[in-house]
């Protein structure tokens, strides 16, 4: 079989990573306007185009604005925006087409991530979304298999067969903890647990709360709350400034969760802290206000480990991954909990679009009745259901 070059796309509630990885094993992060990660929302334009990234984020105060096109994968119900419902295969398309757009052309593979927790039905969302692109038999990945896939790269010998690991993935809307065991052919899934209200950006509403007495503020302000929390991962204090709010702002892919307000109008702090100031945010109480979340994530960790049964017991890692993993009181605690030291890796939003790109074995197809996520198995698969909705072919790569 010749060699192509493979595109891996890692889509996220807030952001959406990519790799590709060409026909002579070299590799390269995709990039957005100078950053390596995508914002995942998408703004409705007069003309119904679709815009992404930057672009979105910037007319998300004028224009209808969807920051999480991915929380409606598995919803029927289309999704208003502006004058017109789209269907969250099209806004997931319309990120999946950015990226391509930065790419230049499709390549000869494209492997797209999902969670582990996903049905078919949600998956096929992904594969819908792809073929009104153009690409007509994408490959799928479940995200913790590709996670353990770039471990095993860059730390050979941290799981070695037979054992397990778990992948803690702390994203910005949700987290996820999976239990993969090692086998001479790869990894296996055993069991895996979701919270759909423990990501960063639930810590980062604890935060503005803290800081403004409610959980509200315009984007601005949820901007420079992510910011001081990921500095405060290296650092051990740091200061906010709380802008002033003239007008309400629409919320994009890194500000407060669905049905959070706008702050309209510049409120201090218990009438004692003037708008505009810069006020100070330690680690220790970024930490303190983290804790009840971060707790949850280590209680379902530990019942995806009761889920997984006796091959959970030969624990040999436990991985964190995701944006929000940053904080250094995650490890902590995960270390306090199970007795292994966790794996941290540089750059934790980029582990699973890193793994998805390296060569592996061809999928196999889907089966008539497909598995069951809860089982594992190997989830590396080709789905390939006919799709009737028309698509536009991009241009072929370059010779």
């Amino acid at each position: 079989m010749a060699l192509t070059d493979v595109l891996s796309i890692d889509l996220g509630t807030s952001t959406t990573a990519a790799v590709l990885r060409r026909a002579d094993g070299s590799t390269r992060t995709v990039e957005f306007d100078g950053e390596p990660l995508l914002p995942s929302g998408v703004c409705a334009m007069s003309n119904g185009r679709l815009a992404t990234g930057r672009d979105a984020r910037n007319l998300a105060d004028t224009h209808p604005f969807e920051p999480a096109p991915k929380r409606h994968i598995g919803s029927s119900a289309p999704v208003p925006l502006g004058h017109r419902d789209y269907a969250a295969d099209e806004l997931v398309a319309a990120v999946l087409g950015r990226v391509l757009d930065e790419v230049g052309h499709t390549p000869g593979r494209v492997v797209l991530t999902f969670p582990a927790s996903w049905g078919p039905d949600r998956r096929m969302v992904l594969v819908e979304a792809a073929r009104r692109l153009g690409v007509t038999d994408p490959m799928l990945l479940p995200e913790p298999i590709a996670a353990a896939r770039f471990i095993n790269t860059v730390h050979p010998c941290a799981v070695p067969v037979g054992r397990t690991t778990v992948i803690y993935d702390l994203g910005a809307g949700t987290f996820d903890a999976t239990v993969l065991r090692r086998t001479p052919h790869g990894f296996t899934q055993l069991a895996t647990e979701e919270l759909p209200d423990a990501g960063g950006q639930d810590i980062d509403a604890a935060i503005v709360a803290h800081l403004t007495g409610e959980v509200s503020g315009g984007g601005l302000l949820w901007d420079r709350v992510r910011a001081a929390k990921e500095r405060l991962s290296r650092e051990t204090a740091t200061t906010v400034k709380l802008p002033q709010f003239d007008r309400a702002e629409s919320h994009d892919g890194s500000v407060p969760p669905d049905g959070a307000t706008p702050l309209d109008g510049a409120v201090p702090v218990d009438g004692a802290v003037p708008v505009d100031s810069a006020v100070p945010l330690t680690r220790r109480q970024v930490e303190a206000i983290a804790r009840p979340i971060l707790e949850r994530t280590v209680a379902a960790t530990r019942a995806a480990l009761v889920a997984a049964g006796p091959p959970a017991t030969r624990l040999a890692a436990v991985v964190m991954i995701g944006g929000a993993s940053r904080i250094p009181l995650a490890a902590l605690l995960l270390h306090s909990a199970f007795g292994v030291a966790p794996v941290l890796v540089d750059q934790p939003d980029l582990v699973v679009a890193r793994g998805a790109a390296l060569p592996g074995s061809r999928p196999a197809p889907v089966p008539a009745e497909p598995e069951d996520p809860s089982r594992g198995g190997p989830w590396l698969s080709r789905l390939t259901r006919a799709v009737t909705r028309p698509s536009t072919p991009r241009n072929p790569p370059p010779p």
